[in-house]
Formats: structure tokens, sequence, C-alpha cells
């Protein structure tokens, strides 16, 4: 049984985590530091497509202004480079915003359970040079217009449902 005045302490804990700005946060790409909002917004449309609060690991994402420093994410000159979320639990779709990421060198979402189709916008990632998007449940068509990938040293795709090449 709580005594009164250990009562008052944990409402006020309580109280006072509730009301913390990291109860509420959510990041607002409009003020983000590194890198260009557009980039951000693809980011976020990331995170929130593919159930981002159950990854096993979602480390500063969405909770914070500077998407460089979060979990999976490498940046370069001002702009996101790679993006490896291996392994890591996503479920849901690829947004199409993924497309405005064109400084991406390196993009691996394998070993996850993604779903629906592989986004037609990946293919204006012209600095590609490796897609990984194996062992998930991508199904449809392999888009031609990853034929655009000019950069592409590295392209995995097996393990998916039904996938096949167009």
């Amino acid at each position: 049984m709580l005594k009164k005045r250990e009562f008052g302490f944990y409402a006020t804990l309580l109280v006072w985590a509730l009301m913390s700005p990291l109860a509420f946060c959510k990041t607002d790409c409009a003020t983000a530091i590194g890198i260009p909002q557009t980039e951000c917004e693809a980011l976020v449309a990331l995170y929130n497509s593919t159930d981002g609060a159950n990854w096993v690991d979602n480390t500063k994402w969405n909770v914070t202004n500077k998407p460089c420093n979060w979990y999976g994410l490498s940046c370069s000159g001002g702009r996101v480079s790679e993006l490896d979320l291996y392994s890591n639990q996503l479920s849901g779709s690829i947004p199409s915003q993924l497309g405005n990421l064109t400084q991406l060198t390196m993009l691996d979402l394998s070993d996850n359970e993604l779903s629906g189709s592989i986004p037609t916008e990946l293919g204006s990632l012209t600095n590609l040079m490796a897609l990984e998007l194996s062992d998930n449940q991508l199904t449809g068509s392999i888009p031609s217009q990853l034929g655009n990938l000019t950069s592409l040293n590295w392209l995995c795709l097996p393990t998916n449902s039904k996938a096949q090449s167009q």
C-alpha cells in the first residue's frame, strides 16, 4: 500500500513523464538538421509505413530533428547516403517517397516483413550502387524503372512472394 507521500511522488513523476517533450516529440522535417526536408519526409514515411515503433532497433527515429543520427542511416555532404535496416522487423510497404533520397548509394531492407510491390520511384535513385530487398514478402513485377539504376553493382531480390521481372 502506498503512503500518501509516496503516491504524490509517483503521481508527480507520471505527470512529468507524460508532459516531457520526448513523450510527444515527433520529427518536424521543416526544422530537420543535416539533410533536406524532402529526405527527412521520406524517412518519416518509411518509419510510418513500416511500423517503426515496433522495429527491433528504432534508436532516435522520429524523436529527434537530426536524422543523420538515426539508427541504420549514414549521411554524406548533407544528404542521406546509406540506409541499412537489415533484419529489423519492418512490416508494411516500402513508401514511394524513398525515391526522394537521390544521393542514396546503398539501400538494404532485406530480411524483414515488407509486403506490397517495389515502388517504381526507386528507379530514380541513380546513385544507388547496392539494392537489397531479399527475404521479404514483396509481390508483383520488378519495375522496369530499376533499369535506370546505372550505378548499380549489387541487386538482390530473392526469397520474396511471386516477384517476377517485367
